[in-house]
């Protein structure tokens, strides 16, 4: 199993199920909410990222599968991967950590340090937009990184449909014994209709190693999704791959959808 497939059972592994979300008072720019309320929120932002990174994976995984001749994004070093997998620790340790805020900016903020690891947890709501962030800091003998991610979607109406719209940028910055020394990945969605999973995607990746070798941000991988109005659902899916303007190559099938049922969004209700 490559690196890329063990990260995206990694991936899965984090995903937990969703929750609503109810609040306490509103404006039309901020709420408040309980300590219940927003680890509830946050728990259910959280899938989301993994639901956008897990359908992208999984075109990528079936058209290498398939034959098909693509450009792979960056792995990991091992390392930064593992630092991805404490995601599942930091969500038992910090059960007794209280949330900060809203700041003046709305933000609920919760930090738990450990082992040099340092992480924080950032959600925030607003009209019909939720943020959330998930930060790992570390600082040690064998050297130092980040491994940040920040998903933002927003609820839209379009076509009399619930659709959504957004953007999960995940970024590692290391300093040390590291294969890779930076890394992002950024995942951009349009139209996504989570009961169907048709949509607009793009991924977008550019990574750089300390010894030079720097791989150009501007590659990257559409996927164009459009619900075959079957039962169970389905999906047919068109993956085109590009180096700036110029098309690698592309690649249609179809396959199974899974409807992704997604959180409330506190200031809408």
């Amino acid at each position: 199993m490559n690196m890329t497939k063990k990260f995206l059972y990694a991936m899965l592994i984090l995903a937990a199920g969703l929750s609503a979300c109810k609040k306490d008072k509103s404006t039309s720019n901020s709420i408040k909410l309980t300590q219940d309320q927003v680890t509830k929120c946050a728990e259910s932002a959280q899938p989301v990222e993994t639901e956008i990174y897990t359908f992208m994976i999984s075109g990528l995984v079936a058209a290498i599968d398939s034959g098909m001749t693509i450009t792979n994004p960056p792995e990991l070093s091992g390392k930064s991967a593992k630092s991805a997998v404490l995601n599942t620790k930091f969500l038992k340790n910090t059960q007794g950590y209280d949330w900060s805020g809203p700041d003046a900016n709305g933000w609920y903020i919760k930090t738990y340090t450990s082992l040099g690891y340092t992480y924080t947890e950032s959600f925030k709501a607003q009209d019909s937009t939720v943020w959330y962030i998930f930060d790992i800091e570390y600082q040690g003998g064998d050297g130092t990184y980040s491994n940040k991610t920040t998903t933002q979607y927003t609820q839209v109406h379009k076509n009399h449909k619930i659709l959504y719209e957004g953007d999960s940028d995940w970024q590692i910055h290391t300093f040390g014994d590291n294969d890779i020394s930076d890394l992002e990945y950024d995942f951009k969605f349009s139209d996504w209709d989570p009961n169907t999973g048709a949509g607009d995607y793009d991924w977008y990746w550019g990574a750089s190693s300390l010894g030079g070798d720097p791989v150009p941000y501007h590659r990257f991988l559409n996927i164009i999704a459009m619900d075959n109005m079957s039962d169970p659902p389905s999906l047919h899916e068109k993956i085109t791959w590009y180096d700036g303007a110029v098309e690698l190559g592309s690649w249609e099938y179809d396959t199974y959808w899974s409807p992704v049922d997604m959180p409330k969004i506190p200031s809408m209700d």
